[in-house]
């Protein structure tokens, strides 16, 4: 037998089909998992830019609604 003739990735094996597809499926669900994690990052960083623009009356302004949290107002009372 010849070099060329040897099966170099073993592909008539029926589990390396089995094998690269689940490591495939992996490598996508990776990656997506990835864009979600670092998407949320990248746009908690883009919110806290544009606030630190904010002048500091407005960071510092009593709440507008102080009545959407009732059991906060008990325990400072």
């Amino acid at each position: 037998m010849s070099e060329l003739d040897k099966d170099m990735v073993n592909e008539t094996d029926p589990t390396y089909r089995m094998f690269t597809d689940a490591m495939v499926r992996m490598m996508i669900g990776a990656g997506a998992a990835a864009l979600l994690f670092f998407g949320t990052l990248i746009l908690l960083w883009f919110i806290y830019f544009i606030g630190t623009f904010l002048p500091e009356e407005s960071k510092l302004a009593d709440d507008p609604t102080p009545d959407s949290f009732p059991w906060l107002s008990e325990a400072e009372e």
